[in-house]
């Protein structure tokens, strides 16, 4: 995919000395000799995390991105991870678990993906590991942008591996959901790669063909990443008492103090700060949470009941939720096979009941409410883990079962409204999921030219917007300054359409409580449409502009569904850049001119 890069100033090429900290975690690919994909990434809206084609995603087997941790937040360009401006990240690592009963001799079999992975990429073929698949670089992560298909293909859509099993339409093209898809396929019948002492069992003979997707929104939309897991029993083993966890070791800018929790209605688990002193988020650090939109099948014989597979509505169906929530602290991880299916099972590593610090026995660990104060809430903050399970399920050979989920972020005011504004966002998660992702769409994010002039910020923008209101009616603009590239970000200008249309009221999370509240959102004044800003102050520190200063800025396109019932009220889009004020020096001789631009291509 291809954008269109401003030249706002002169580049000055500069060699930078990059200094990664001691990660603190140990990591390893194995000794396995495969041809792991380590970094590829998504990174279509605020969150960049790095998945890989061997059941790891959020984790940095590579280190490409100067640390070891692979879940960026809040995201905005490469540049400024590398130039540690914006490095801050949420998760260390995660991946896939499987547990599962072999019914013809009843071992306990495990596959998991931690910090070190017991699958290997590509499918199964014959029912077993292809040998070939260990230097196969077909089997890589394929990645897909929704302005970059048919007539603008990229060379993963023009090699899309349909013969892998990546999805296709009925005329055999890609099928894309969101602005970016991710997918790759991974198994777990190589016997030699089965070396995780959390694990080290006989393979299961499973095939997992996994999606990633995401939306470049402004809404909460812009601040998830979503997962789809096919999974294929492709070995000859009846498989019973099946579980399915997100396993995750979530490092909330420092690692040392984490909480956990839970919520079982909206099958989440989720992590957030032990105080409002984070050494990388400082006082608003945000909230992290892993959920199950989708789960395998059960059949229940209600007509009452209804549950969606392979993009269908079954009636007598349910989706199975969340069936546990597991944690556990660093140094307390799973030594053996038993512990971790015990884990799975929400048990104690010894095959003991869990009991809350209320003394209820119980599958789900600090389902409390952090936000409230009641219920089992976790304390004493430490470098957590965790995992959600969906189960428990048979799974013979043949059958196949395809499970959704996603990683949310939330960030408010303080860690508590961090936990109130993610569980917001996961709610439209879950509206996304219901509609199948068919979403309204945005207006199209404004063009913005910006000039270089002394002590001043001066920027225009083209129609573009306008012409390409999404699914909306267009209404206008917003300008905003912010404190860095990701934000926060404070309101300078507003221009709309004079259609008696100004304040826009919508329904939107309260921090301190959780619910939603109807607020302003839009603060027009049918002052009419204007496609240019200019200023000499600095509106975040209350004095004039410096030169040789870079400032950040974000012009928002917004349109309006005056429908009641319209969730949401209003759509919006944005460009942000940087922008340094400089007056010419003498003698200069600029090879470069007002209005060129610079096309870039992806590399991700």
């Amino acid at each position: 995919m291809k954008k269109t890069l401003l030249v706002f100033c002169l580049i000055l090429l500069m060699a930078l000395a990059v200094f990664a900290r001691a990660p603190q975690k140990s990591m390893s690919s194995d000794s396995k000799a495969t041809i792991l994909d380590t970094d590829t990434w998504i990174d279509a809206n605020k969150i960049l995390m790095i998945f890989s084609n061997d059941g790891a995603f959020a984790t940095d087997l590579g280190g490409v991105l100067v640390k070891t941790d692979g879940l960026y937040y809040p995201y905005t360009d490469t540049s400024y991870i590398f130039s540690g401006e914006e490095d801050r990240t949420v998760v260390y690592a995660s991946g896939l678990w499987i547990g599962a009963v072999d019914h013809g001799t009843h071992d306990t079999l495990i596959c998991l993906a931690e910090y070190s992975e017991e699958y290997t990429p590509g499918p199964m073929v014959g029912g077993t590991f292809d040998p070939t698949s260990m230097t196969n670089p077909d089997f890589r992560v394929y990645k897909l942008y929704s302005d970059s298909l048919a007539d603008n293909p990229n060379d993963d859509y023009t090699n899309w591996p349909a013969d892998q099993g990546a999805p296709v339409d009925g005329d055999g093209n890609p099928v894309i959901i969101g602005d970016q898809f991710l997918w790759t396929v991974y198994n777990d019948a190589d016997v030699l790669a089965h070396t995780n002492n959390s694990g080290s069992t006989e393979p299961l003979g499973i095939e997992i063909q996994q999606s990633v997707f995401a939306f470049d929104r402004e809404d909460p939309l812009g601040e998830i990443v979503f997962m789809k897991f096919k999974i294929i029993n492709k070995g000859g083993k009846d498989l019973r008492d099946m579980y399915v966890s997100l396993w995750s070791d979530p490092d909330l800018g420092d690692a040392g103090d984490d909480l956990d929790g839970c919520d079982t209605v909206l099958s989440l688990g989720y992590v957030y700060n032990g105080d409002n002193n984070d050494g990388s988020y400082g006082s608003t650090p945000p909230a992290v949470g892993y959920d199950f939109f989708q789960g395998p099948l059960e059949f229940t014989g209600d007509d009452a009941d209804t549950a969606k597979m392979w993009g269908q509505t079954l009636a007598q169906y349910r989706n199975l939720p969340m069936s546990s929530f597991a944690k556990y602290i660093n140094g307390t991880d799973p030594q053996n096979k038993t512990e971790t299916y015990n884990y799975m099972q929400g048990l104690k590593p010894d095959g003991t009941d869990y009991t809350d610090n209320n003394g209820v026995v119980t599958k789900f660990h600090y389902a409390g409410d952090p936000v409230s104060g009641t219920g089992s809430l976790d304390f004493d903050p430490a470098d957590r883990r965790f995992m959600i399970t969906t189960g428990p399920f048979d799974f013979a050979p043949g059958d196949s079962t395809e499970i959704l989920a996603a990683i949310i972020v939330g960030q408010g005011g303080d860690r508590l409204s961090s936990v109130a504004v993610m569980k917001y966002n996961d709610k439209f998660a879950q509206l996304a999921y219901d509609l199948g992702f068919e979403l309204p769409e945005p207006p199209a994010a404004p063009i913005v030219e910006a000039h270089i002039i002394d002590g001043q910020a001066s920027f225009e923008w083209t129609d573009y917007s306008e012409e390409n209101p999404g699914d909306y009616v267009f209404e206008g603009y917003t300008v905003f300054q912010g404190e860095s590239a990701a934000g926060p970000w404070k309101m300078i200008a507003n221009y709309d359409v004079a259609n008696g249309v100004a304040l826009i009221l919508d329904d939107v999370v309260d921090p301190a409580s959780g619910a939603l509240e109807q607020r302003a959102v839009k603060f027009g004044s049918d002052n009419g449409i204007q496609r240019f800003f200019g200023t000499n102050q600095d509106y975040i520190n209350g004095s004039s502009l410096n030169n040789i200063t870079k400032y950040f800025y974000k012009v928002e396109a917004y349109s309006y569904n005056s429908d009641p019932q319209a969730i949401p009220k209003t759509m919006t889009s944005a460009t942000s850049f940087t922008l340094t004020p400089s007056g010419a020096s003498a003698g200069t001789d600029y090879d470069m001119a007002y209005g060129d631009t610079l096309a870039v291509t992806h590399t991700s």
